[in-house]
């Protein structure tokens, strides 16, 4: 796991009225804040738990789209994107650790929904090129959905001035952008609606 980072927020302004930025290890809240803030960073942490949730459901769950896949290029895809969400998972769990708070572990209904709906596509198509844009139309659906939550929560965490939890939930962002956008180019590179 990276440490190079260390704690970052904005502490109260000094004596020529300018914020000091500096990383320091101390968390980036305090007794302080707003009701607002605190309501807000009640549904930050509860929703970073359910973004735990999430990661560790699809850690079980992508394998079997890895199965079922048969084209190299997509069973690369979803092989490289399970490896990054062991490091979700890992990274999250880290987050949680920094801010000292216990992990508060929500079911997802939404992803489990997407999740029984690729069983029923993958049980209902035919080996090939079919199940394979089948499996492309779950997984992007998947992607989309995190990449909501990951861009919501990083928005959350610099309001919040957790400086360092937003750089880390931006890599996990970037991460799903990315493999988001390696997926449309598997489905460009060998769907063809004539060959359908």
């Amino acid at each position: 796991m990276d440490n190079s980072f260390s704690y970052m927020r904005n502490s109260k302004d000094g004596e020529n009225g300018h914020h000091n930025n500096e990383f320091n290890d101390e968390p980036g809240w305090d007794d302080n804040e707003s009701p607002d803030l605190s309501e807000l960073r009640n549904l930050f942490e509860t929703e970073l738990g359910a973004m735990y949730c999430i990661e560790n459901a699809l850690v079980e769950a992508w394998p079997n789209l890895i199965k079922y896949a048969t084209s190299p290029t997509l069973t690369e895809t979803l092989t490289d994107h399970l490896q990054c969400t062991y490091k979700h998972v890992a990274k999250l769990f880290e987050i949680h650790s920094l801010l000292g708070k216990d992990i508060k572990q929500r079911e997802c209904e939404t992803v489990k929904s997407i999740l029984r709906q690729a069983e029923d596509v993958i049980s209902h198509s035919r080996k090939g090129l079919v199940r394979d844009a089948a499996i492309i139309l779950v997984a992007k659906k998947i992607e989309h959905y995190e990449i909501s939550i990951y861009d919501t929560l990083y928005a959350y965490a610099m309001i919040l001035g957790e400086k360092k939890v937003a750089c880390m939930l931006n890599q996990n962002l970037e991460d799903e952008k990315r493999t988001d956008l390696n997926l449309t180019a598997v489905s460009a590179s060998f769907i063809n609606p004539n060959t359908i």
